[in-house]
């Protein structure tokens, strides 16, 4: 999957996620769209669930720190 780009008029970040079903966590590398720093590539599940976000899920709306958000108020953790 290529970077989103994911935000909004205050500024945003580019995400890359990826699924591995064989460790059920989703690999997920985020770049600030200002300063370019990366956090990642690292493993995110998605919060409450700890369980890694389908294909179809991986809807991104917007990234902070350590967690990416997804559209239906789902929220990926980093591990």
């Amino acid at each position: 999957m290529d970077a989103m780009w994911a935000g909004g008029a205050d500024g945003g970040a580019y995400v890359q996620c990826s699924l591995d079903t064989a460790r059920d966590v989703d690999r997920c590398t985020v770049w600030n769209d200002y300063t370019g720093q990366t956090v990642g590539p690292g493993d995110y599940r998605l919060a409450k669930e700890h369980r890694a976000a389908t294909a179809s899920e991986l809807k991104i709306t917007g990234a902070v720190d350590e967690s990416i958000f997804l559209q239906n108020g789902l929220i990926l953790i980093r591990q």
